[in-house]
């Protein structure tokens, strides 16, 4: 059993993709649709997918490097 606010983790579980909707406020919402056309991007999904691998690829790089200076 999970603690409350915890969910499991879904790395691993095949490559099927999981949908998630997300609600975004509507200026992000006008910022990406400023950027889709002019980065190349067809939708707005596609530019969300990519926006949000490179964020958590950031996190996690700094997450890394945190770890291992406090080692």
């Amino acid at each position: 059993m999970l603690e409350h606010g915890k969910r499991e983790r879904t790395r691993g579980l095949g490559l099927s993709k999981i949908e998630m909707e997300v609600a975004l406020p509507v200026e992000l919402v006008d910022r990406i649709d400023e950027v889709l056309e002019a980065m190349g991007f067809r939708t707005r999904e596609e530019l969300v997918i990519v926006a949000v691998r490179r964020l958590v690829d950031k996190y996690r790089s700094m997450a890394l490097m945190e770890a291992k200076s406090s080692s």
